[in-house]
């Protein structure tokens, strides 16, 4: 018997399979997205869109085959079919959405192989609910082609679902589940199809009965569960829909404002803990000016106490011989040669006292200068460049006295004068005095020596060359001498702040660059430049 098809029902079978199969798809998404695998009914709805979706598609397909004889169809293993897809589809999304920690390969092959048997299943259990006598025979070649098409197609469009579902944008219309839904769809037509392929229909066949579905009947059973499933499921996955994008939306809002509060809660912390910061390194800065003043104070009482002791000394025995003198003569007993060898001393002994007073005059007028430049250090005034750098020397001759260090000025003009911040240009030549003291020079160093020269660039800008022969330093802390905080001496009280100190006070309180150079045991020199006429700050 000649099986003839009408291909308007034929595309309609396949429409329906795709439809039914998104519907289904639609209600799993849901189910991963919100976390609702304990409730069945979202599963169940899943199945029956699934299920229905299979058997109305078969039906579809059944009617659109037109054969010679009348055909009607067993109510009981209509329904059975009809079953066995409802419940084929609830065990394949069982197992496909099963929360548990089981290998999700082995879960969409068993599912895969659920979905194929029940698609399988329900192809043939309708095939014999079919009233004909001689019932059609198959060809075991496209059976077994419709049983491949059917869990190859199914696996596929189940893989495809999945990785879909693990998208974080919640679009049920996701081209992914609409590629899913197409193949599922594909796959349970193919599988119909080739299924009928495999049917072989006697010429003589008929139907054997009255009883059961009359195919007319069957199209309006068809046409009323089709609309039912597509109505109420469209409903509700376009309400779902909705009311996820809405929570989407809140959620964001949510975050968007729970972000502004972290925001403006972590700036007032980065305020806050950069006015500490600041306040921390202002009080450093503060603390390594006075370990320079007290570096000063005790060049002032070290220098000035020496000439002062020799003078107090000489006084002390210009006294005892002046007392030794006035008993001579009280007594009668003075004579020429006591009076001329009172003469001699006296002479002598003022002399060393008035050298000695005349030396702390000096030191104490040195150090006058450099306490007053060091009090301008924010008034710029005309200053002589070689008096504030020898003023600074001297101030620290005990240091370099101490530790056995020969320094040197190097001056072809001495009387080089700049309009800049004296203060500040003394308080870099004692900070770099200093920082020399303590890590160029040790024990390794023979003849320790600092040169300092001085000239001039063009009639605009002053350079100042800082030079000792101590050990020097490698590339990598060269590399960060200027950095705040940075020190090689942390265990013994270094702070990391004298030579940035150096470095602002150049860069921006005198308008000029500092540059550092260096070779491991060769020592160090500082290049310093800055403008003979400071420029007014706007």
């Amino acid at each position: 018997m000649e099986q003839e098809y009408d291909y308007i029902l034929v595309l309609a079978s396949l429409a329906v399979a795709c439809l039914t199969s998104f519907l289904a798809i639609a209600f799993a998404s849901f189910i991963i997205w919100h976390d609702r695998y304990k409730s069945c009914l979202w599963t169940y709805g899943a199945a029956v869109n699934m299920g229905m979706g299979i058997w109305t598609m078969h039906f579809i397909g059944m009617m659109a085959m037109h054969l010679d004889t009348p055909v009607r169809f067993d109510t009981i293993q209509t329904i059975i079919s009809a079953l066995f897809a409802i419940v084929g589809s609830y065990v394949t999304f069982k197992i496909l959405l099963d929360p548990s920690n089981y290998e999700q390969q082995k879960k969409k092959v068993i599912a895969a192989f659920a979905l194929g048997t029940s698609v399988i299943a329900m192809h043939y259990i309708g095939m014999s609910a079919m009233q004909m006598f001689p019932q059609p025979s198959y060809d075991s070649f496209w059976v077994a082609i419709s049983i491949i098409i059917a869990y190859s197609a199914s696996y596929v469009g189940l893989e495809i679902f999945i990785r879909s579902s693990k998208k974080q944008n919640h679009n049920v219309f996701d081209w992914q589940n609409l590629f899913s839904a197409l193949i599922i769809g594909f796959a349970i037509t193919s599988m119909h199809y080739t299924g009928m392929i495999a049917a072989e229909f006697d010429p003589n066949s008929y139907c054997t009965v009255k009883r059961g579905i009359d195919g007319g009947i069957m199209s309006y059973y068809i046409i009323g569960v089709i609309l039912m499933i597509l109505t109420t499921s469209l409903m509700f996955i376009i309400y779902e829909q909705g009311m996820d994008t809405k929570r989407a939306r809140k959620e964001l809002e949510e975050l968007n404002a729970s972000l502004e509060n972290q925001v403006e809660e972590r700036t007032k912390e980065i305020k806050a803990t950069l006015n500490n910061l600041q306040q921390t390194q202002q009080q450093l800065i503060e603390s390594e000016k006075m370990a320079s003043l007290g570096g000063l104070v005790a060049g002032v009482a070290h220098e000035v106490n020496t000439p002062l002791g020799v003078s107090l000394t000489s006084s002390s025995f210009l006294k005892e011989e002046i007392k030794n003198l006035q008993t001579l003569f009280d007594k009668q007993a003075l004579t020429q040669t006591a009076l001329t060898d009172f003469l001699s001393v006296a002479g002598e002994t003022s002399e060393i006292i008035e050298k000695n007073l005349t030396c702390a005059a000096d030191l104490i007028s040195n150090f006058k200068k450099l306490a007053v430049d060091q009090s301008n250090l924010e008034s710029a005034f005309t200053f002589n460049i070689y008096e504030t750098i020898n003023s600074s020397l001297t101030s620290l001759n005990h240091v370099l006295k101490k530790s056995g260090i020969e320094s040197t000025i190097h001056a072809p003009q001495s009387d080089l004068q700049a309009y800049n911040y004296s203060g500040a240009l003394s308080q870099v030549i004692t900070n770099l005095i200093m920082n020399a003291n303590i890590h160029a020079f040790d024990e390794t160093v023979e003849s320790p020596n600092i040169e300092i020269s001085v000239s001039s660039l063009n009639d605009e800008h002053i350079e100042i060359i800082f030079k000792d022969n101590g050990k020097g330093m490698p590339k990598e802390v060269l590399k960060k001498i200027f950095e705040p905080f940075f020190t090689t001496r942390r265990g013994d009280g270094g702070s990391g702040l004298g030579m940035h100190l150096v470095y602002n006070i150049v860069s921006q309180t005198m308008q000029g660059k500092i540059k550092a150079e260096s070779v491991e045991g060769e020592g160090t020199t500082f290049t310093i430049v800055f403008p003979m006429i400071l420029k007014k700050k706007r």
